[in-house]
């Protein structure tokens, strides 16, 4: 499960499944979908402390929330209204105005749904697991790249998200030895490769 604070909810993949033309439109105004999704979480971020603080929680239970699909949506949809904010202004041009538009009112009602259908939040949290390290010790193997991803699991069995994938090429005679740093302070329970 991931949670808010892990980051990197939507890519660019998500944006272009929204709207088709957005990379095209991107490259051709020099917008930074990336740059603007990361606008768009800190927005989502703010909101969603503020909703935490008026019911009763603490702005520190941002952490505690869970992207949970509307979640996601929101901020995919945040972020394309950004985009077409900045194609709009940059040359005043009305061929995005429309887009623009939509992307506000869908952005808003996307707002409304996820705060009605509630905020998910998790009780034993898991952040996102960091980069593994992967090390090379003599064995009997053959020659052979591995691709290693970790992620926490809770005493529940919940499981957090996964790390970043980090390649290695090991030559024969040598088998790859897994380590990870950082263990949430949660009741933690192991780690799954």
């Amino acid at each position: 499960m991931a949670l808010f604070i892990d980051g990197g909810l939507c890519g660019l993949e998500e944006l272009k499944a929204h709207e088709g033309s957005v990379l095209e439109t991107a490259s051709s105004e020099g917008i930074d979908l990336t740059a603007k999704l990361d606008l768009a979480q800190q927005e989502l971020g703010i909101e969603l402390r503020a909703f935490l603080c008026r019911n009763g929680r603490s702005a520190g239970d941002i952490c505690r929330v869970v992207a949970t699909p509307e979640l996601r949506r929101w901020l995919a949809l945040a972020a394309l209204r950004l985009a077409y904010r900045d194609a709009y202004h940059n040359r005043l041009n009305d061929r995005y105005r429309g887009k623009l538009e939509e992307y506000q009112r869908l952005a808003k009602e996307a707002r409304r749904q996820m705060f009605e259908s509630g905020v998910g939040m998790v009780s034993d949290a898991l952040s996102q697991a960091g980069p593994a390290v992967v090390t090379a010790v003599a064995g009997t193997s053959s020659a052979a790249e591995y691709s290693v991803r970790v992620t926490w699991i809770n005493a529940g069995g919940q499981e957090g998200a996964p790390s970043a994938v980090v390649a290695c090429n090991l030559p024969s005679g040598a088998v790859p030895v897994v380590s990870v740093s950082g263990a949430p302070r949660t009741r933690w329970a192991g780690m799954c490769t």
